[in-house]
Order: C-alpha cells, then sequence, then structure tokens
C-alpha cells in the first residue's frame, strides 16, 4: 500500500480549517484526514451521514489559575469534521479538578441512533441520557442504579442495551425503552465477566452479551461451557448460545441474522480468527483467519453485516516479574478492513499511535466506509472507497 499522507487540523489553538484528501489516488481504498481534540477521548461515535462525529471526553479547564479555581468536566461534542465546525457541546458532569480521579477510571459511552434522530449519552452521575443531537437538550434522563460496562442503541434510537454490574461481581443484561425511560428487560449473569460486551442488531429486537474471558492454558472448556449468549428482547427468551472459545470480548450483531466475534484456542499464538455466527442456530457459518498478525478483540462491524474492522499487530503480556499482575502490550497497531462475505482484505491502516496497554478506540460508520481512531490525542478519519475495492 501506498504511503498515506495526512493534514492536520487543531481545534483550540489553530485556526479552523476544512478537512480534505492529500491522498486522491484511486488505487489507494483510504483517504486519511486527522484533527486534534483538547480533551482525553471516552468514547466516539458517527452520525448515519457519515458527516457528524460525537466525542465524549474529559478535560480541566482553568489552566493557569489556582488548583482550587480549575475545574474537570465531562463533556459531550458533536463536530462536522468535514468543515470542522463544532455543532454544539454539553457539559455533562463538572466538579473540582482535585476530584479528576474520581471520574478518570470512569467509562462514559456515546452512540448515534443510524436514522440520526437521537444521541444517547452514558455518563457517571447523570445516567442513561437521550438527547438531542443537534442541540444537545436532553429529552429523557434515565437513572442507572449500577456502573455500566457497555452501551448499544437499536438503529432507530428506540432501545438501549446496557451491561450492568452493581458490585460484588453480580453482572445483568438491561434492555431500556428510550422513549418512556421504562425497563423492559433483564437477564442476570450467572458466568464470570471480565471484558464483557454487549450488542443489539439494529432492529433492536435481539442482544448479545459476551462474558467470561477464558485465558488460554488456564484450563480446558468443557463441552457444555458458553460465552455468547443471545436472548429476544420482546419474548425475554435465550434465542441461542455459544461455545466461541478462548478470549472472546466483543460480540457484534449485524441486521442480516449473523453475529461476530474473534476467539482462539488454548495456545494463545496470536493468530485469532474472525468468526461469524448464525444467531437463530449457534451455527459457525464462516472464520476468517489472518496468519500473519494476531487480530485483537477490539471490534466493530456495519449494520448490514457485510464489513468488519478489527486491530491487528503484536501483542504481548509482559510483567515485571512472574508473581505480578501484567498488562498486554500492543505494538505495530493497525486496523483491518474486510468483506465479511468473501474473507477478502479491504484495507489496512498506517501504523497507529495508540497507548501500550490497549487496543486502540475506534468506531465504524453504519454503512461501514467511514472509520474513526483516537489515534494518540488526535482523531484520524478514513473513508473507505469500498465500490472500487471490492471490484479489483
Amino acid at each position: 500500500m501506498k504511503r498515506i499522507l495526512f493534514i492536520t487540523i487543531a481545534f483550540g489553538f489553530c485556526l479552523p480549517s476544512y478537512a480534505r484528501p492529500v491522498n486522491e489516488d484511486s488505487s489507494n481504498p483510504l483517504s486519511e484526514y486527522t484533527f486534534h481534540i483538547d480533551s482525553r477521548v471516552q468514547d466516539l461515535a458517527i452520525s448515519a451521514d457519515n458527516r457528524r462525529i460525537a466525542v465524549l471526553g474529559l478535560k480541566v479547564s482553568g489552566y493557569g489559575k489556582a488548583i482550587s479555581e480549575r475545574k474537570f468536566q465531562e463533556e459531550v461534542e458533536v463536530w462536522d469534521w468535514e468543515s470542522s465546525k463544532l455543532n454544539s457541546s454539553k457539559v455533562l458532569v463538572e466538579a473540582p479538578w482535585v476530584r479528576s480521579s474520581d471520574f478518570s477510571t470512569v467509562h462514559g459511552f456515546v452512540r448515534f441512533a443510524n436514522n440520526g434522530a437521537r444521541l444517547v449519552v452514558y455518563a457517571q452521575g447523570p445516567g442513561l441520557l437521550v438527547m438531542d443531537p443537534n442541540s444537545l437538550e436532553i429529552q429523557k434522563r434515565i437513572v442507572v442504579d449500577a456502573s455500566v460496562r457497555d452501551l448499544a442503541v437499536d438503529s432507530r434510537g428506540l432501545r438501549a442495551a446496557i451491561l450492568a454490574e452493581q458490585g460484588d461481581a453480580r453482572y445483568e443484561v438491561r434492555v431500556y425503552d428510550l422513549s418512556t425511560g421504562t425497563l423492559l428487560r433483564n437477564w442476570p449473569i450467572q458466568e464470570k465477566v471480565r471484558r464483557g460486551s454487549i450488542s443489539l442488531d439494529p432492529s433492536g429486537k435481539t442482544v448479545a452479551v459476551g462474558v467470561e474471558e477464558f485465558i488460554p492454558g488456564e484450563r480446558k472448556l468443557r463441552s457444555d461451557e458458553r460465552n455468547i449468549f443471545v436472548y429476544d428482547i420482546d419474548s425475554g427468551l435465550e434465542v441461542t448460545s455459544i461455545k466461541a472459545g478462548y478470549l472472546v470480548s466483543a460480540v457484534r450483531l449485524a441486521g442480516n441474522g449473523t453475529l461476530l466475534s474473534v476467539s482462539g484456542d488454548d495456545t494463545h499464538n496470536n493468530r485469532d480468527p474472525l468468526r461469524i455466527w448464525d444467531i437463530h442456530t449457534g451455527k459457525l457459518v464462516r472464520e476468517i483467519t489472518n496468519s500473519q498478525e494476531g487480530i485483537h478483540h477490539a471490534l466493530e462491524v456495519s449494520a448490514d453485516g457485510r464489513i468488519a474492522v478489527a486491530s491487528i499487530g503484536l501483542e504481548q503480556y509482559k510483567a515485571p516479574f512472574l508473581w505480578m499482575e501484567g498488562v498486554s502490550v500492543h505494538k505495530n497497531d493497525r486496523l483491518r478492513l474486510w468483506d465479511l462475505s468473501t474473507g477478502k482484505v479491504l484495507a489496512t491502516t498506517p501504523f497507529l499511535h495508540t497507548v501500550l496497554a490497549g487496543a486502540p478506540l475506534f468506531r465504524l460508520s453504519p454503512d461501514g466506509t467511514l472509520l474513526v481512531v483516537n489515534n494518540g490525542g488526535a482523531l484520524s478519519i478514513f473513508k473507505l472507497n469500498i465500490d472500487e475495492r471490492r471490484n479489483q
């Protein structure tokens, strides 16, 4: 792949300018744009029209003032990225700077409904918020009496599913009606949850949860063990359960009746494949291997189930001493996009400047043609010419 050049648009300290691609080579499927964000990004979302990016971030105001005068803020911003225009912003939480540690380890989430009518945000304190994506006026506030580990919203913004932690390692999947704030369903999770994730299909009728992340080498999985569960929301019944293998974390439902996951065997060999499952039968439909580099467990899929993107690179588990807890260190991280119907690689991004202890934070647009990455303090935006790439 030819080298992809990019331009940087800085907000706050530099005059805004229009984002436009430097790479005009049509043989390269990706065009890249970047701009800086003056906050620590917690989460990202892309509107269905691919024009707006919502950013949930943490920032400190009052630099240069006494510590007692500084404020720590959790804020949501909506940008028109092509024109570099900040459409709207709203501070959700404000506290004295000395309390920043209370918020720094808490996960917040932001999601666009695919029809663009609603923006759904979870933040500590305010809870689950249904907002107008243009004015950021709060239309509905839902109190959540638990810590939220993951959030999913259906395409119309009518339902939201959360993976809730209530303390003492007790977890449950909850589904809310976003118009009324009513709790529609909740399923207790009996299995352990380490980095569990949830997903709603675009219609909002089915929810899936990935639970215990079995570690290679710890033990062999029993034949009756399952680590992905799929539920029908209207009936409350379990649709299927799947024994997906080791290191299952992210699960993603698509509108074509399939579920995508990344999982591997018990060797921890960095060769974990993408797996596509039929949610009605629990059967494996397709497996996409990546023999040269490991596929990590950060994963997104387009709403129609055609395009997937996942983090690839070298992953090593490091600890100062054998008896101490270590971390997974990521090196040479990139993102790769696949056509799930054929298993063909559509494109691979350049190397990303991510933190060592985790895979990059990224989001894929509902149609699979726009990819936004939190890339070392800046947002990198990649546009994919999907039709030309598929015909090659």
